[in-house]
């Protein structure tokens, strides 16, 4: 059914604003994949994602999404609308693929989006992990303007010194953590403090979910 769906283009994307708390204004989006599914109806990403990343189908399936929200969001420009970044979720196999930086330069090219109003977001477990295929892929990409995201910062388990040398854009506190945050003196209130602290030191941006 997975195969077909892409075939059939039975996907489609769904945008989540990010919002600047101190105007309120929207400044960006993130890429969210559903499936139209013929019989079980609009199916979320957590149901079959996994399948896709068993089956090998989540390098396509992810290329599709890069080249669909650098389309949408260059078609908002052109309509007036200030620009919006636009974030992505890729997984660790797309950037290990030989192919996955021709995808998302060819999307760019295609789509005349200027890259860093393109931001791919990555697990901290991929950070973690000690990939030179990787690290030398993100590096590529980030030298031709494309933006870094380590998403559900908190929850994996990614050294300190590692995230230092990762060429990151973003901060994306999980969402488990702001949930419980409401009380300021709690633990998870100190981890969020320590978080926003640790991204305004880097000097890069940070996200709560």
């Amino acid at each position: 059914d997975l195969h077909q769906a892409v075939e059939r283009d039975q996907l489609f994307l769904v945008y989540q604003p990010v919002i600047d708390l101190q105007t309120t204004a929207v400044v960006g989006v993130e890429a969210l994949v559903r499936w139209r599914h013929p019989h079980k109806g609009i199916l979320p990403p957590d149901v079959f994602l996994p399948v896709a990343e068993a089956s090998g189908l989540i390098v396509r399936i992810d290329a599709w999404v890069v080249h669909q929200a650098c389309r949408q969001v260059r078609a908002w420009l052109d309509l007036g609308v200030p620009p919006l970044r636009v974030a992505v979720n890729v997984s660790a196999r797309d950037l290990g693929s030989a192919g996955f930086v021709e995808e998302v330069v060819q999307a760019l090219h295609d789509s005349g989006l200027e890259p860093d109003l393109l931001e791919l977001e990555l697990a901290e477990q991929v950070v973690a992990t000690d990939s030179g295929a990787v690290q030398h892929h993100v590096e590529e990409l980030r030298s031709r303007g494309v933006r870094f995201a380590i998403d559900d910062f908190g929850t994996g388990a990614a050294a300190l010194s590692r995230v230092g040398r990762f060429p990151v854009s973003t901060l994306k506190i999980d969402r488990s953590f702001v949930q419980m945050s409401g009380d300021t003196a709690n633990q998870a209130g100190g981890l969020v403090s320590a978080i926003i602290s640790m991204a305004d030191s880097m000097g890069v941006d940070c996200v709560a979910e």
